[in-house]
């Protein structure tokens, strides 16, 4: 729970198959700290402690929460953690600065700040997933 005398923290993650680079910024959009995990239970572990090392953390934007984020935000998400799915940063934005994880994570967390990301992540659990059972091929005989 944030107090009204605790800065406001957000969080971004920026997802892969492999590992998973979070970051944190303040309210004035100032950056914090962040760290690379392995795409892994024992990694979304670290993830968490990392971002409980912030008290007046908000929430946390992720990047494909319905794919490679998947189990992440399941773990932020049970960890009573706000999460909203966020798209990848502005091409021009992207160019101009670089691509890279650091990168990515950052603006996902600036994304939730600024109020640009709104969407609920995705569940994994909602009508499209349910349909997903009968694309799946059966059985070769």
């Amino acid at each position: 729970m944030v107090n009204d005398k605790q800065i406001k923290v957000y969080g971004g993650i920026d997802t892969h198959a492999d590992t998973h680079h979070i970051a944190v910024i303040d309210a004035a959009g100032q950056r914090l700290a962040d760290v690379e995990v392995f795409a892994t239970a024992a990694g979304y572990q670290a993830a968490l402690r990392f971002l409980r090392r912030c008290p007046a953390l908000v929430s946390v934007g992720i990047e494909c929460t319905g794919s490679y984020g998947a189990s992440l935000t399941r773990a932020v998400r049970e960890a009573g953690i706000d999460v909203f799915e966020v798209n990848r940063p502005n091409r021009f934005d992207r160019r101009l600065r670089g691509k890279t994880d650091v990168f990515d994570a950052y603006s996902a967390a600036e994304a939730v700040l600024s109020g640009r990301a709104t969407a609920a992540p995705k569940g994994g659990d909602g009508f499209v997933e349910s349909l997903r059972v009968y694309a799946r091929p059966g059985p070769q005989h």
